[in-house]
């Protein structure tokens, strides 16, 4: 019985290493992490795996060479006497000698990669390598981590690197990732292809590396921000200016100017002085701000067009290209507000709309026709709001970063439906600002809207329309939908929205 649960659990490794696919290998968007299982088939994964295996060995003319040695061993199979024979020994020999030579001046490498634990999305970073070789043989043409690049990233070019017999090197490559999320790194690996470059002999550091994708963001002018109330206490809605409240704590006294109040001259400082002097306190921020994200966007026939007709041009598109322009820039303007704003002791709240995943639940039609078709949310899934606290006394900027870069969007029309009363009363008693940005004005929006404006009148909503072309508000009959100011992608992250 022991026996038969040991071959259970290798069993089940065994499956589990050959769906995750080659360590060494980058697949392309396989290394993002996504809270959602996606089916793999096996036979797509068994393809994988023998290209993983091939590269591993062959080098990229190699591997050329190598399909037109099979082509001259099929051909000199069937026509003895032909000329092709030749090229058939030629290239036999090449892949023989190159073979032998690795197999007589047998390289040791080691490798060990120092990577980022955060970078953001689109920015450079650089990767530092230590290699070093174990052989008492020099190993020539050395290459640095040469299967790390493909889809979603971008790397520096290769330089080919001497190592002596019992020797180390250290050397550094750029990369740039270009969509936000969690990935998780190949193994990295270290090869030499000396002396033709047909056949390479490859080594990996297996140990896994998952490096956080933030989000792009960057700092608004804060002066701007502040001097035309974007936000801020209702007490400074109406003057156009944030106030502050005034502390307990004398921070120095200065002379006295026509205008400021008697009651705040210091009468011992003025004797002292021989002239009026009067208090200065440290300024107690109390500002607060509540954001509520939209993160669904609706499947719709405008978006199903957009498909179409890349489709029918035989151009390569994803949904991730297609639906999520508008989103990623939702999450950028978040940070950039996080990053803007909690250095200046500002409390902000958000409130973004996630989707959690039951366990142990199968996908079903059903399934498939609440998504895409009635634009619900699948019945294994359950809608949750989940709430950060920025700012002072609260979480840092950069764990928040965390969390928006492993954010994923909300495929539903009920993603409101969580904003209890309890989550609107903290919002009233805590006499916040309250900043709503949607990208679709449907019903959902409309009736939390309507929630909003009984709680707090100081409400600004901000509407991120499908393309960058903004809608006429005129063809709009919805209370929001004429209220709601209309940005582009472009100006939200500029910082033109105020």
């Amino acid at each position: 019985m022991r026996f038969f649960h040991f071959l259970q659990e290798k069993y089940h490794t065994f499956l589990r290493s050959f769906f995750e696919g080659p360590s060494w290998l980058w697949r392309n968007g396989g290394g993002r992490k996504s809270t959602e299982e996606k089916y793999i088939s096996p036979s797509f994964m068994l393809l994988i795996w023998c290209r993983g295996v091939l590269l591993r060995f062959f080098t990229f003319q190699g591997w050329m060479l190598f399909w037109v040695f099979l082509a001259a061993a099929f051909y000199s199979s069937i026509m003895i006497r032909s000329s092709v024979t030749v090229l058939f020994l030629l290239l036999g020999g090449l892949f023989l000698f190159n073979g032998l030579f690795l197999l007589l001046f047998f390289p040791r490498l080691k490798i060990r990669r120092t990577v980022p634990k955060r970078v953001m999305q689109g920015k450079e970073f650089t990767i530092h390598y230590e290699l070093e070789n174990s052989s008492f043989f020099p190993c020539f043409s050395v290459l640095a981590d040469p299967l790390l690049q493909g889809k979603g990233i971008r790397g520096s070019a290769l330089k080919a690197f001497f190592i002596a017999g019992r020797g180390k090197i250290a050397c550094s490559r750029t990369f740039i990732l270009e969509k936000r999320g969690v990935w998780q790194l190949p193994a990295a690996t270290v090869e030499t292809s000396f002396p033709f470059g047909l056949l390479k002999r490859s080594f990996c550091d297996h140990r896994k590396v998952e490096i956080f994708v933030h989000p792009y963001w960057q700092k608004f002018h804060f002066s701007s921000f502040a001097e035309k109330g974007s936000a801020g206490t209702s007490s400074g809605k109406n003057t156009g200016k944030i106030t502050g409240n005034r502390g307990l704590d004398i921070a120095r006294c200065r002379e006295y100017v026509y205008g400021d109040e008697v009651r705040l001259i210091h009468w011992g400082n003025s004797a002292k002085w021989g002239k009026l002097a009067v208090k200065e306190f440290e300024e107690e921020k109390n500002t607060r701000l509540a954001v509520i994200l939209d993160t669904a966007e609706p499947f719709t026939w405008k978006t199903f067009r957009k498909i179409a007709g890349n489709f029918l041009h035989f151009q390569s598109f994803e949904m991730e290209e297609i639906r999520g322009k508008r989103f990623e820039a939702l999450l950028s303007f978040a940070a950039s507000l996080s990053g803007t704003l909690s250095p200046e002791e500002y409390e902000m709240d958000f409130y973004i709309p996630c989707v959690e995943n039951r366990k142990n639940q199968k996908k079903s039609i059903k399934d498939l026709f609440e998504k895409w078709i009635a634009g619900r949310t699948p019945s294994h899934k359950v809608n949750v709001i989940r709430e950060y606290k920025v700012g002072k006394n609260a979480m840092l900027h950069t764990a928040f970063l965390d969390e928006l870069a492993a954010l994923e969007k909300v495929e539903s029309t009920g993603r409101f439906e969580n904003i209890t009363e309890e989550i609107l009363q903290k919002i009233s008693e805590n006499n916040s600002s309250v900043l709503l940005i949607l990208l679709s004005c449907d019903s959902a929006a409309e009736e939390l809207y309507g929630k909003i404006s009984e709680c707090t009148e100081n409400c600004r909503v901000l509407f991120l329309p499908d393309g960058e072309k903004i809608v006429d508000k005129g063809e709009k009959s919805g209370i929001l939908s004429r209220k709601a100011e209309q940005l582009s992608s472009g100006d939200l992250l500029s910082g033109r929205w105020w």
